[in-house]
């Protein structure tokens, strides 16, 4: 991550009518913010999360009253300390926010990962790996988009693998994978669709069906 850097999901406007489609409705959605300099952060949130409140673009004043951040510090990224910034509707509890972070619940299979917040409703699950740790392999029953927040990894599937940041990898139900933190410890967030009780799920450990990869020539 380039000290400059600050990543903003969702990306814009449209992605964010993509992913959410209660925006139209005139809901803020979810937003997450990183980066490792917290004054680039703090201009984020003025100059490219109005990107999803179109009613705001092109006006000088931002509508801070109508976002509500919430700061985490997370892993170190190439020395330097990452932040996460979360925005959402904190008196309806729509961030679950893991303080201390929770290990992952897959340790048992191999999963190095570490996990700070979760939105229920949006289906989103932010974690993190520490540089050249992973993730458990494994399969599940719904559709995972992995989002680069931090750092970079390396998504390998049953169907090939995928640089997280150049591409935003989907992997489907029954598709086996797992993620590689490279050089650089690695944010990601996960987005979860087609399943409501993916969270309790999650957290009874039945989300997965643990398995090697099988390469598409096998």
């Amino acid at each position: 991550m380039a000290r400059q850097d600050v990543v903003v999901f969702p990306f814009d406007y449209l992605a964010a009518c993509s992913l959410f489609p209660e925006l139209l409705k005139g809901k803020l959605p979810p937003v997450v913010i990183a980066g490792t300099n917290q004054t680039d952060i703090a201009a984020a949130m003025a100059a490219r999360v109005k990107e999803v409140l179109p009613q705001y673009r092109g006006k000088d004043k931002f509508p801070y009253g109508q976002c509500h951040f919430r700061k985490i510090e997370v892993l170190k990224i190439d020395r330097r300390n990452c932040y996460l910034w979360l925005q959402g509707d904190w008196e309806e509890g729509d961030w679950k926010i893991f303080d201390p972070p929770w290990p992952s619940m897959s340790q048992d299979q191999g999963s190095q990962a570490e996990y700070y917040a979760a939105h229920e409703a949006a289906g989103l699950l932010v974690y993190g790996l520490r540089r050249h740790s992973k993730t458990s392999c494994h399969e599940d029953s719904w559709i995972e988009l992995f989002f680069r927040a931090a750092g970079n990894a390396i998504l390998y599937t049953d169907q090939g693998e995928y640089p997280l940041g150049r591409v935003v990898p989907i992997v489907r139900p029954g598709i086996g994978h797992q993620l590689h933190a490279q050089a650089e410890a690695t944010v990601v967030v996960l987005m979860i669709k087609g399943d409501t009780d993916w969270l309790k799920k999650w957290e009874d450990r039945k989300a997965h069906n643990y398995r090697k990869l099988i390469p598409r020539s096998a």
